[in-house]
């Protein structure tokens, strides 16, 4: 079995790396494995970081090594990775005794941040890992510029180093796609690069590279559903949505509202079948559908009466959509659609 490998994305010579893909293709291994032999070599420290404190823990973050290939790296010096007070070693096991060598870096929780000012010691480090940054659970509020900040602290100005953003595909609202400007990632297919160049304020560029990983065959005897999509290819993880019954066909549209939430569009359509029955049809849609459509929802302000940023009731399509809604009469256009759909109407908190 063939397991994803670093090498495509290290030829885009990018600050910021950002991996998505499906579950345990290789994605983790293979930062990892670079990284531990970088700071080996003495090119700089790692540092493995987490979005909480508790997911730094010294067994967690040990386990999380464990399949570094440390005696390949170091040439048998070492045979495993241990982590003590927050520091990551090199390390031997003399049957169950564990002799720590050299330290190779640190972990960090991104929430704890702003307490590490005053002990990184900046110029020391080469790479930062930050594990499973893609979450459906919830994120801290403008995580994207305290991963920045956070960056800003451990290299400074004077010094450069590489970022690594490990993500599963749960969720395609990301608030690091919108805010970094990384539209077209939610697009991307498996084995695809995209690259972006931006200027910092002091006229200096900052690269971003995002790879879909290729996706690795994987059995899948233990999985089965929609899950089991989810797990062996690597797609979008999304579960099973309601879709368009057949008593629906064909059914007529009796009104829209468009719906934008930073690089997602959206038009819910109010349709209605030859017995008078009726639903709202959410399918996902461009820019210029967005546009075309009278009535708008938008997470920006606007000077145009028909755009607001909830579904208030302004015409009598918005009282009969408002009662759609409210009463769950919501299909979607696939499942990926209502996926995307509810990750923004959590985001967002509603539209009613």
């Amino acid at each position: 079995m063939e397991y994803y490998s670093i090498e495509r994305i290290l030829k885009c010579k990018a600050t910021m790396n950002i991996l998505l893909g499906q579950r345990s293709n290789g994605k983790s291994f293979s930062v990892k494995r670079e990284c531990v032999q970088e700071a080996f070599l003495g090119m700089g420290d790692l540092i493995y970081l987490r979005r909480w404190s508790l997911e730094t823990k010294n067994d967690d973050v040990t386990d999380y090594f464990a399949d570094c290939p440390v005696k390949d790296i170091t040439g048998g010096q070492y045979d495993l990775i241990t982590v003590y007070r927050s520091r990551i070693y090199l390390a031997n096991n003399n049957e169950g005794d564990i002799k720590r060598g050299p330290c190779i870096g640190r972990t960090a929780a991104l929430t704890a941040a702003p307490h590490l000012k005053s002990v990184i010691e900046r110029g020391k480090y080469k790479n930062i890992i930050y594990e499973e940054f893609c979450t459906d659970g919830g994120y801290l509020p403008n995580e994207p510029d305290k991963l920045q900040q956070f960056i800003a602290t451990v290299f400074g100005v004077q010094y450069s180093g590489r970022v690594w953003l490990i993500g599963n595909t749960v969720s395609r609202v990301n608030p690091y796609f919108s805010k970094w400007n990384l539209g077209k990632t939610k697009d991307l297919k498996p084995g695809q690069i995209d690259q972006y160049l931006f200027k910092s304020e002091d006229g200096s560029e900052v690269s971003i590279a995002v790879e879909f990983c290729s996706s690795i065959e994987v059995p899948s005897g233990m999985f089965f559903g929609n899950v089991a999509k989810n797990i062996t290819t690597g797609v979008w993880e999304t579960e099973e949505e309601p879709q368009i019954p057949e008593e629906f066909k064909p059914f007529k549209v009796v009104y829209s509202v468009g719906i934008r939430h930073t690089d997602f569009y959206f038009i819910l359509k109010a349709i209605k079948n030859k017995l008078n029955e009726y639903l709202i049809l959410c399918a996902p849609a461009e820019e210029e559908d967005y546009k075309r459509v009278k009535r708008k929802l938008s997470d920006t302000i606007s000077g145009d009466p028909l755009e607001t940023a909830k579904l208030i009731t302004l015409t009598a399509g918005d009282k009969l959509m408002s009662e759609l809604f409210r009463r769950g009469k919501l299909v979607y256009a696939n499942n990926l659609t209502g996926a995307d759909f509810k990750a923004i109407l959590k985001d967002r908190g509603g539209i009613l």
